[in-house]
This record gives structure tokens, sequence and C-alpha cells, in this order.
């Protein structure tokens, strides 16, 4: 049975928990348990940088002109230059962190797809380890 969309790419890269997701200009953020940042290119679907900084699960991203904002388990929010992968503001101190209404996501592995009829990619988010199928009850994000 068809399920109405194709796969084009498994993107693969972090050892550990997908918690945080954001896409701008042709690149998809992603943020893990393994308290990395990852950068994709969505042409080529290829993972194009990597930041490290957090000391725990990285669970919040947001990106805003040419800086990414990640928040992580560790209280910090870190505030990245996306052309040089550079720190260039740490800040620290806060109780919880809260990028607006950002949605966390607990999942072993995501797919970009698009489905009949579209130009534009879609992130399938699936809580499965192995594939997406109708036992993991996918969510889909729109990535411009």
């Amino acid at each position: 049975m068809s399920s109405g969309h194709t796969c084009l790419a498994t993107l693969k890269g972090h050892s550990e928990f997908v918690r945080a997701v954001a896409g701008s200009r042709g690149k998809l953020y992603t943020g893990s348990n393994d308290r990395t940042v990852r950068v994709w290119d969505l042409e080529s679907f290829q993972c194009v940088g990597m930041m490290a900084g957090h000391s725990l699960a990285v669970i919040a991203l947001a990106v805003a002109n040419d800086r990414l904002f990640s928040g992580g388990y560790d209280l910090t929010i870190k505030v990245w230059d996306v052309n040089t992968l550079l720190c260039i503001m740490d800040i620290g101190g806060h109780q919880q962190v809260s990028l607006g209404h950002v949605i966390r996501f607990h999942v072993f592995r995501f797919h970009v797809i698009r489905f009949p009829g579209t130009l534009a990619p879609t992130l399938l988010l699936c809580s499965c380890c192995s594939c997406c199928c109708s036992c993991c009850a996918p969510v889909i994000a729109a990535v411009v």
C-alpha cells in the first residue's frame, strides 16, 4: 500500500535522539541529546557542519537572520553565527529554556520527503527506529 509520499533522504549523523528542528535558507538545523547541533544542506541532504558547546541535550532551536539560537538542558542559550558556525554569545543562568513556540521531538529518525504535487521538501519525523510506518504516528513539519 502506497503512503502517497516519496522519501528523498534519511538524514543520519546524531548519535542520540533528535529533540529540536529549525530550518532557514535551504539549511536544516537539528539539536540532539548528543549535545550537538548539526547543519544539513536541503539540496544535497548532507551534513555540512556541526556545533558543539552544550554540556547537556539541545532541546530548542530558533533561526533569525544569520543567527541560530540553541537552548539546552544545561540552562544556557547559545547564539551561533550560521555562516562561521561559531558561538558568538553564551547566555547562561536560566531556570528553564524556552525559545517561543518550539516543538520538541523525541525521535530516532527523520526523513525528508516530497508529497506529490508539491515543490518544497517536508520533514517526516517518526519515533520508530527503522522506517516510516503507520505504527510510529509520524509528525510532519514544513521547512522553508
